[in-house]
């Protein structure tokens, strides 16, 4: 009876610690368990952590970059504004013959003088004054210069300013006066037409006018 009794309280040890062996199995495997999620959860967050500030970074490189770019569009907008704005300053008399046909005739009413000047909107520029002679020219822009003309509609004397200069390079038929091989001098008149500065070839003037020039119309 007693052997029983030891047997069966033999036993019952046993099962006790066997419980309690899986009982801490399956602590030690939770806990293990909770450990992993708690390694994933922490990888997961430094991944997303890492990613959001790639992001972060990347846009903050592309906006960088964009905001760079425009100023850069913008002062080089500015610096070109600016060097058309000096040019045009600089000569505010100027007069561009890609704006006019390719042929101007300018007529002269008097005596002692051509019947007309004809240039030749080319390259090279041509200039025929009537039809003994005919001349290569270029045009130059000029600092401003001041000439005193007679005025084609009245013969009265004034000053203008000119920008556009009409320089010979090379004659091509001569009729032997030097006047004709002057240069000439292109303005726009307060009408908003083109006016052409020649010498005056008839030369019937006083000492004190000897540097006044013709203006002659189309």
């Amino acid at each position: 009876m007693k052997k029983t009794i030891s047997l069966i309280g033999t036993l019952t040890l046993v099962s006790v610690g066997l419980l309690t062996g899986c009982n801490n199995e399956k602590d030690t495997a939770q806990s293990t368990s909770e450990l992993s999620q708690s390694h994933v959860s922490t990888v997961s967050k430094q991944s997303t952590t890492m990613q959001t500030t790639e992001s972060s970074s990347l846009a903050s490189t592309s906006t960088s970059e964009t905001s760079t770019t425009s100023q850069q569009s913008t002062d080089h907008s500015d610096a070109t504004q600016t060097t058309a704005s000096s040019a045009s300053n600089e000569f505010p008399y100027a007069v561009d013959l890609s704006q006019y046909g390719p042929s101007l005739t300018f007529y002269f009413h008097g005596v002692n003088v051509p019947d007309a000047v004809t240039i030749q909107n080319t390259s090279p520029l041509i200039i025929s004054i009537d039809d003994s002679a005919s001349y290569e020219a270029q045009v130059d822009t000029i600092a401003t210069k001041e000439i005193r003309i007679f005025s084609a509609n009245d013969n009265g004397i004034r000053t203008v300013k000119v920008n556009t200069q009409l320089t010979f390079a090379k004659g091509i038929t001569s009729n032997g006066n030097p006047d004709f091989s002057h240069n000439l001098y292109l303005f726009t008149n307060k009408e908003g037409g083109l006016s052409l500065i020649t010498p005056n070839y008839a030369g019937n003037v006083s000492d004190d006018q000897r540097d006044v020039m013709l203006e002659v119309l189309q």
